[in-house]
């Protein structure tokens, strides 16, 4: 009786030990619980804040947009009364930063740059022949004065700037405009291979406009004799040296495809190519 008594109490102590564990158990995972469900909520905080904040900046950007109308309008007018084969349009620009490695919660609570722009579009003598020029809202506003102006000495004396000169007030001299971007997956430089491709061109807002050749060939310390290609991807700690050379460009908005030139980002640096 008495082995049987302690075989009894000690099957009760391991099950009262085995509930203190599940019952500890529980209690870590419910902890967790807490503290994921408290991170979430300072997430959604500060993600609703960054919406209302974005909310804001475009009913700003809108009121700024029912202010510029008219004088778009007056714009299209006096250049169809002088006679000048150009429009004005506007253009809202929402710019989104350039991540990586970041999730989808984190990405939406990036800052959207917005901005409003005047597209002025020239034709050329045939009617396919076109080009667009983005001027910001104050630049446009600016030149709105000296559009009067020249629509004031039209209507007096009949005289009207040479178009494409310094005084005419519905050209600006040419500056860069970004296309768009393309991404160059580098996991070939893990074994020290080379890597060619195409690569779509994507404006801001997705859509392909065009193609560029790559090339990315990892090499020695001369930057000219190629690297030796490594079976197992052992390059931790050791010093990588490439030659990044952007080949040929295909496909690009026959507007926008006069004096190219490229910028791309390496090791958190921005470069840019000869034009």
């Amino acid at each position: 009786r008495k082995g049987l008594l302690e075989n009894l109490r000690a099957e009760e102590g391991e099950a009262h030990r085995q509930r203190e564990q599940e019952l500890a158990r529980k209690e870590e995972e419910l902890e967790a619980i807490k503290q994921r469900a408290a991170k979430l909520e300072q997430l959604q905080g500060g993600l609703d804040a960054h919406v209302e904040a974005f909310r804001q900046e475009l009913e700003n950007t809108e009121a700024d947009l029912r202010t510029l109308m008219p004088q778009i309008h007056e714009a299209n007018v006096i250049a169809d009364a002088m006679g000048r084969k150009v429009s004005f349009a506007p253009r809202v620009s929402i710019e989104v930063p350039e991540t990586a490695g970041l999730s989808p919660a984190q990405e939406l609570m990036l800052h959207k740059e917005v901005t409003l722009q005047v597209v002025l579009t020239t034709v050329g003598q045939e009617d396919r022949q076109r080009k667009e020029t983005f001027w910001t809202s104050s630049e446009f506003l600016d030149r709105m004065l000296a559009i009067r102006d020249a629509h004031y000495t039209y209507l007096k004396l009949n005289e009207s700037p040479e178009p494409g000169s310094e005084a005419d007030p519905f050209f600006m001299p040419p500056r860069p405009l970004l296309i768009g971007r393309a991404y160059l997956a580098l996991a070939p430089l893990t074994h020290r291979l080379r890597a060619q491709h195409w690569l779509t061109v994507l404006d801001p807002l997705g859509v392909p406009r065009g193609e560029v050749l790559c090339a990315l060939q990892p090499t020695e310390e001369d930057f000219v004799s190629p690297a030796a290609p490594l079976l197992e991807p052992a390059l931790a700690g050791l010093p990588l040296n490439l030659v990044l050379r952007i080949q040929q460009a295909r496909n690009l908005p026959d507007d926008q495809n006069t004096n190219i030139f490229c910028k791309y980002t390496l090791d958190m640096e921005e470069r840019q190519t000869e034009v």
